[in-house]
C-alpha cells in the first residue's frame, strides 16, 4: 500500500514501470547471487581447498603494500564472507518495500544459521562457525545500508525534480515513479 503526503506529492502521469523493472531485476539478481552463495557455502569440501598457497601469496602482496601483518588468513576469510553476503542485503532492500528493509538482514542471518547447521551436521569436511554467521550478517547489514542510502538519494532527487517541475509548471509525465517511495 502506498502512502501519500503533502511533502511527497504524487506526480500525475508517473508510471510504476521503472520501479517494477528495478524490483524484478533485483529479484533476478538475488536468485543468481543466492545460488552462488549456496554453492560456495554448501559445497562438500572447503572452498579454499587447493588454494591456500595462492591465498598466502595474495596476503603477502597485501602486506607488502601496507596492509597490517595482523590481517592474516582468518581475517581474510571473515572479510570474504562479509563481501559474499553484502549483495544479498543490497538486493533484498531493492526487492522489498522500504518498510521491510530489516528483512534484508534477518533473512541472510537465518540463512547463514541454517548453512552453518548443515555444514556442521551433514558436510563432514566442513565445520560450523559462529564467526561465519557474524560475518555473513554484517555483510548483509552493510549491503542493506548501502541500498537504503541509494534509495534515499534517489527519493531526494525525485522530490527535487518534482518540486522544480511544479514550480515551473513543466510537464510531469516523464517523472520517475520513485517519488512516493
Amino acid at each position: 500500500m502506498r502512502r501519500s503526503s503533502a511533502a511527497t506529492p504524487r506526480v500525475s502521469g508517473a508510471s510504476d514501470r521503472p520501479l517494477a523493472v528495478t524490483r524484478w531485476a533485483s529479484i533476478a539478481l538475488l536468485v543468481a547471487v543466492s545460488g552462488v552463495v549456496l554453492v560456495a557455502t554448501l559445497w562438500p569440501t572447503p572452498i579454499d581447498r587447493g588454494h591456500r598457497r595462492t591465498i598466502s601469496r595474495f596476503l603477502g602482496v597485501l602486506h607488502d603494500i601496507g596492509v597490517p601483518e595482523w590481517f592474516a588468513y582468518a581475517q581474510f576469510e571473515f572479510a570474504a564472507n562479509v563481501v559474499m553476503f553484502a549483495p544479498l542485503g543490497f538486493l533484498l532492500v531493492l526487492a522489498l518495500s522500504a518498510r521491510r528493509w530489516w528483512l534484508a538482514v534477518a533473512l541472510p542471518f537465518a540463512g547463514s544459521v541454517s548453512i552453518e547447521i548443515i555444514q556442521g551436521g551433514l558436510l563432514h569436511e566442513r565445520y560450523a562457525s559462529a564467526a561465519d554467521v557474524a560475518a555473513n550478517t554484517l555483510g548483509a547489514l552493510i549491503g542493506a545500508a548501502l541500498a537504503l542510502g541509494l534509495r534515499a538519494v534517489v527519493h531526494a532527487r525525485d522530490r527535487a525534480v518534482a518540486a522544480e517541475r511544479a514550480a515551473t509548471g513543466a510537464s510531469t509525465r516523464a517523472m520517475p515513479s520513485s517519488v512516493n517511495r
